[in-house]
């Protein structure tokens, strides 16, 4: 016994000098790490740029978002509020005026119900409200693997505004990177939260990774803290001592104007150490197309006037230039609407003359246009008269342009009487002594009601498009033909034993009740181009199986009413920076980015802060899950997941596998579903599955059988005959399923429960 006590005692010692042993390790290793030079507050750089500037500091997290927490527990919301108070210390000892989003242990917004993305919101909201000319937005980073060594500085600057705020993250950079002695750095495009409206010229720092132990050791003296708060002093005082160009007016802004030939102008200012406006740097862009124009130095104005008439219409304006030194603008987009009267009224009838007895209604599109040609403005009031039959409306306001009406003739010639404003025109519209055979159609939603735009009648002889009040009227109709619009199930239409004049009531089924219709979404197929993603050893890239199957999920997408929006639809080479440009003027409501992986997993990805893109992610993997091995569902930052303003997911559908576009549709047929319970909120649970096998008369399975859901969606089955679909369970929605290969007779089946089951089908 006492022998295995001293055993103890020696093994207790022997601990206590390796940990002893541990810090000046550590302390030789990183003895560069936040110890470089510190002079005198200022000295080295012009300091006269801060006087009077108004600089918001951004401390991230507070309250319960702690950050970044350290191996030992120091966390990131502390540092952040400490290096913010050192840093408007220093600011405000020469003359900057400093303005804290939170000055404690607090969120920046009020409301203790409200979420983070609110507080992030209201980060941005003060920024603006001050009218700030920075925006400084103070963290630490962190690596999600325990023990990781991994450490750099980062500084993000705002996209919005081109390259405004490179700049200004520059310039700090700069200076974090020599006084905090860590090699590894960069300067990144970002799209952060409290970057986004933000009106001021803004930057995100993480200078460092508080996840590294002797980062964190260091971070907790304020010896430190003031280094970092001093480093982004002295980057913040060199990007002033440059000047800080801004725009004292722009005209027209915010207004309706009634010329088609408006002068547009800028009004810069920019201080004594700018030095004034580099005339050869401004670019000035009126709706999104580069124009030519004047500058006046002495009064610092650029002016452009259009050569030629502009449209009636909203039209924005946009000027970018830097001054002398190099600091830019951050442009300010304008708006503005040209709204002119109505000088011509044009006349365009269903029927160019009205046949003997027709009671039907007969549309009539009526064009309003300017005195240079171009349709007019909404809601200007059209008034109609006719001096026989009935119209109706008689009064009207203009939709792109344009008022329809409809009219119940009577016998012989009609005069059409329409006014507007000033403007009045009179027409003729003449009757016929021959009858044709005439039908009126009326397309409206199954579900709401409501009048389909956009829908075409195809037969096989022509094509007819529907009015935007779901109105057709069709002289000598053909006997048979089917209707068609994008979100809808086809309708197959039988004219065959219709009257002389006849109206008929169409309703098409919306697909999956337009759950989807109207939602944009964007799609980015990871790789491509010079970057071929993994590769397989008989040479399929990633690059192009991620394209396939983004393309199949796109047609699913608009098959349903919805938008989507590639990234690259061929085999081009993207930056991830000119990805998140393109998802971001989508206006897309979320982020699919489509991958596979050599591991043969399947998994999804989201953003950790995230509570929809976690929603999102989940609601995927439910679907492509099935079969595979699961990988899960997993948070990571990668850099497009991190800076969209929308929910975002990466999904990994499978591993790499040949080009057989048999099962790269059913990948984008499981993804499709999985945004569908998204949407629907109902995940897996809504769902049901039909699955099962086609077989010939003699049991051999078929492969390549199409299969195609309500008319509208195409899948097929697989090498051994099989095929699978996942269905919402909607009571008002019929399910219709058709089986076709070339050769055989096609089926038909109606499924009449909406459970999930297995139905094999034998095709002769």
């Amino acid at each position: 016994m006492k022998t295995y006590r001293t055993i103890l005692f020696f093994l207790f010692l022997l601990l206590l000098v390796l940990a002893g042993c541990i810090t000046p390790l550590m302390m030789y290793r990183y003895r560069d790490l936040y110890r470089g030079p510190v002079e005198e507050l200022g000295e080295g750089v012009d300091t006269t740029g801060l006087k009077g500037r108004v600089i918001v500091l951004d401390p991230g997290h507070g309250g319960p978002a702690l950050g970044a927490v350290g191996p030992k527990g120091l966390t990131e919301k502390e540092v952040n509020l400490s290096v913010a108070q050192h840093l408007r210390e220093m600011l405000t000892s020469y003359g900057a005026h400093v303005v804290l989003t939170r000055e404690g242990d607090t969120r920046a917004v009020q409301d203790p119900k409200a979420g983070n993305r609110a507080d992030l919101e209201a980060r941005v909201r003060i920024s603006n409200e001050v009218k700030a000319d920075l925006f400084i937005s103070l963290h630490h980073n962190a690596d999600a693997i325990p023990g990781s060594k991994k450490n750099e500085v980062e500084t993000y600057y705002a996209i919005e505004g081109g390259n405004a705020s490179y700049g200004l993250a520059k310039c700090i950079h700069r200076h974090l990177v020599r006084r905090l002695g860590i090699k590894e750095n960069r300067i990144i495009p970002g799209n952060f939260a409290v970057l986004r409206g933000n009106e001021a010229i803004s930057v995100l720092l993480e200078p460092s990774y508080l996840t590294h132990e002797f980062v964190e050791y260091r971070l907790r003296s304020e010896e430190a803290r003031r280094l970092e708060a001093t480093a982004i002093f002295m980057g913040i005082a060199e990007y002033l001592s440059k000047g800080l160009p801004q725009l004292a007016r722009i005209s027209p802004n915010n207004e309706t104007i009634s010329t088609a030939f408006p002068q547009i102008t800028f009004e810069f200012k920019d201080d004594p150490l700018g030095k004034g406006i580099d005339p050869s740097t401004i670019r000035m862009e009126l709706n999104g197309k580069v124009v030519r124009c004047y500058f006046k130095k002495k009064e610092g104005v650029a002016i452009f006037t259009p050569r030629h008439p502009l449209e009636n219409g909203p039209h924005s304006i946009n000027i970018q230039a830097k001054n002398y030194n190099g600091n830019i603008l951050k442009p300010k987009r304008a708006h503005f609407i040209v709204d002119l009267p109505p000088k011509t009224i044009g006349f365009l009838p269903a029927l160019s003359q009205i046949p003997p007895d027709c009671l039907l209604p007969i549309g009539l599109e009526i064009s309003l246009r300017d005195r240079y040609g171009h349709l007019v403005n909404d809601g200007w009031e059209v008034n109609i008269e006719v001096d026989k039959g009935v119209v109706y409306p008689t009064v009207d306001k203009t939709k792109d342009g344009r008022v329809i009406a409809y009219v119940r003739p009577s016998e012989g010639d009609h005069l059409i009487t329409v006014s507007c404003g000033l403007t009045k025109e009179r027409f003729v519209w003449s009757s016929s002594k021959t009858k044709e055979k005439i039908t009126v159609l009326y397309l409206k939603d199954k579900v709401t009601g409501s009048p389909i735009e956009e829908a075409r009648l195809i037969s096989s002889e022509d094509l007819y498009s529907f009015n935007r009040d779901g109105y057709l009227l069709i002289e000598d109709p053909p006997p048979k033909g089917t209707v068609w619009a994008k979100g809808y199930s086809p309708y197959p239409l039988d004219l065959s034993s219709n009257d002389e004049f006849s109206e008929l009531e169409i309703f098409l089924e919306p697909a999956f009740n337009g759950i989807l219709f109207n939602k944009v979404v964007a799609i980015d197929p990871d790789f491509g181009g010079l970057e071929s993603g993994a590769v397989t050893t008989d040479g399929i890239r990633e690059a192009d199986l991620n394209l396939e199957v983004a393309k199949f999920l796109a047609r699913y997408l608009e098959e349903a009413g919805a938008q989507p929006i590639l990234t690259r639809e061929s085999d081009t080479t993207l930056t991830s920076f000119e990805r998140l440009l393109k998802i971001e003027r989508s206006g897309a409501d979320i982020l699919v980015i489509i991958g596979h992986n050599q591991s043969d997993l399947t998994y999804t990805q989201y953003y950790p802060g995230s509570k929809r893109g976690r929603l999102l992610a989940t609601s995927l993997h439910r679907f492509i899950k099935r079969g595979i091995k699961d990988g899960g569902v997993i948070p990571i930052r990668r850099y497009l997941i991190t800076h969209t303003s929308m929910p975002a997911v990466y999904v990994h559908p499978s591993g790499l596998k040949d080009l057989d576009p048999v099962c790269l549709r059913l990948e984008a047929y499981s993804i499709f579903s999985g945004l569908l319970g998204y949407y629907l909120g109902g995940g897996e649970d809504g769902f049901f599955e039909i699955s099962g096998f086609v077989k010939d008369r003699e049991g051999r399975p078929m492969e390549n059988v199409i299969v195609i859901l309500n008319g509208i969606f195409q899948t097929q089955t697989t090498r051994d005959g099989g095929y699978r679909l996942y269905l919402p369970k909607m009571d008002s929605v019929t399910y219709r399923l058709h089986f076709a290969r070339a050769g055989f007779t096609p089926k038909e089946i109606d499924l009449k429960e909406l459970e999930s089951g297995k139905m094999d089908i034998v095709l002769e």
